[in-house]
């Protein structure tokens, strides 16, 4: 076993009979390894069904609750399993079937190919996988790995009960259509409790390379998606009666998809503040006030831009002790890098910032100015 298939396996066997939600499983799991942990919670059950089950395909150890999780179905005795202080189990939550969709959870359905040529199901599979794992790349966002997902394909089934049984928020459905040398994608995100639209979108590429076309077909609808979840999240958040300073974080971003001025930036700062007055180690918030404090910086908009530089790598430095693998923090610690002078740090931070999301157009360009700054 990998060492996040033992771990996954710990937190089964400690908790026998109990449903497990993805996210419970998830936030158990994450920071807990020592290589990058593969967010896709669905991925790894399987791996592990595939080393302990006698018929995968039939498991009879860990079981699929339909919308609420996983739960691990046979009697154990735990008298020789010990405690790890390294690997303490938490608490579950008290009920898992209350609590709701997780924040920012979707499930990619199968595009449907209307290009009415069979020998094009694999494009139109590779775009659904790619924008599978490019919407994983996105800060909170929690999405149904493509195994579960391709269970539906060429089926007919209300997305409200997609929703229902994978406990998403959102469904992604869309097509792909080919005329000569032209592609086009459409795709709609749809709110899985209500039934409606929320975002829609339609892409037109010419076909000189497939492979090209794909990645900037998935690329752009991977970049829009991420503005739309996060404003249908934001309107979530505003509504709540005690927001969590997760909500504040949403929040915030939202203001500043309304444009970058001194007014917003004010107001996503006032919800930074608020969100790590909730939880001091909140990474959205520590990533977002550093975010807010080196915009200023940048623009030469504040008296003290020395402090908001040193508190912004302050911050980044801590958000990267829970998540080393944040695109986002990176790239912003390159920016501090840059503001010391020291360019060659800078660039190795706009790397990583690519390397953790291919899709942060930001750190491209921002490679390019740290070497412009170098001469």
């Amino acid at each position: 076993m990998t060492p996040k298939e033992f771990l996954l396996l710990r937190e089964f066997v400690g908790h026998p009979g109990r449903v497990l939600s993805r996210q419970y499983l998830l936030d158990a799991l994450t920071g807990r390894c020592a290589d990058p942990f593969d967010r896709n919670i669905d991925v790894l059950v399987g791996r592990l069904r595939r080393k302990i089950e006698t018929n995968p395909k039939q498991p009879t150890l860990i079981l699929t609750a339909p919308g609420l999780g996983y739960k691990f179905g046979t009697p154990i005795t735990l008298g020789s399993i010990k405690a790890d202080s390294a690997i303490a189990t938490p608490a579950a939550p008290a009920s898992p079937a209350n609590t709701g969709p997780p924040r920012l959870s979707i499930v990619v359905l199968p595009f449907a190919n209307l290009t009415g040529d069979a020998t094009q199901d694999h494009f139109v599979d590779g775009v659904t996988e790619s924008l599978t794992t490019d919407l994983a790349r996105i800060g909170g966002a929690l999405v149904i790995g493509r195994n579960t997902a391709f269970t539906y394909k060429g089926k007919s089934v209300d997305l409200k009960q997609i929703g229902r049984e994978l406990n998403v928020r959102y469904v992604l459905e869309g097509s792909v259509q080919r005329a000569a040398s032209r592609m086009r994608v459409s795709a709609q995100l749809i709110d899985a409790e209500s039934g409606c639209h929320v975002w829609a979108e339609r892409f037109d590429k010419p076909l000189a390379d497939i492979f090209d076309a794909q990645d900037e077909i998935v690329a752009h609808l991977a970049r829009q998606l991420d503005a739309a979840l996060i404003s249908a999240e934001a309107r979530r958040s505003a509504l709540s009666p005690q927001p969590d300073a997760t909500d504040l974080t949403i929040q915030r971003r939202a203001w500043l998809h309304e444009g970058i001025t001194l007014d917003h930036l004010a107001r996503a700062g006032g919800f930074f503040d608020c969100a790590l007055a909730l939880a001091p180690a909140d990474v959205g918030a520590l990533i977002g006030k550093a975010w807010v404090d080196m915009t200023l910086a940048d623009a030469c908009t504040a008296d003290d831009r020395s402090a908001r530089v040193e508190a912004a790598r302050a911050a980044l430095t801590r958000a990267l002790q829970v998540a080393p693998d944040h695109a986002l923090a990176h790239f912003l610690l390159g920016r501090v890098e840059i503001c010391d002078n020291r360019g060659l740090h800078a660039i190795a931070g706009f790397d990583r910032a690519s390397t953790f999301d291919r899709n942060l157009a930001a750190a491209h360009a921002a490679i390019g100015m740290a070497k412009l700054l170098m001469g």
